[in-house]
């Protein structure tokens, strides 16, 4: 059996993590098309239907627990979390002039 020689690339190799210049024009043109656009959003006229107070307080307790994770479960601010929590509810726009 004869051996044959493949050729070589013209290619150069490349490491793992590392870009070629070509990719790195693909990425440049990709970035240069892809645009994001803001969508306006139309406040309804009419008044929005208050939240059931069961759901409120759902909403509260998952907010304030999620305030607590972030800080790690530390022990003596479950207070402070809950009310931040309701504060923070009652500053979304679907929440105003609610008595839940």
């Amino acid at each position: 059996m004869e051996k044959t020689e493949k050729p070589e690339s013209s290619r150069k190799s490349v490491k793992p993590g590392k870009t070629t210049t070509e990719t790195q024009t693909t990425k440049t043109v990709a970035a240069k098309t892809s645009r994001t656009k803001t969508a306006k959003v139309k406040v309804p006229d009419e008044p929005i239907p208050p939240i059931s107070p069961v759901l409120r307080e759902e909403v509260v307790a998952t907010a304030a627990y999620f305030l607590a994770e972030k800080r790690g479960f530390v022990p003596g601010f479950e207070l402070q979390d809950w009310l931040e929590a309701e504060g923070t509810l009652q500053k979304l726009p679907s929440s105003r002039g609610r008595n839940g």
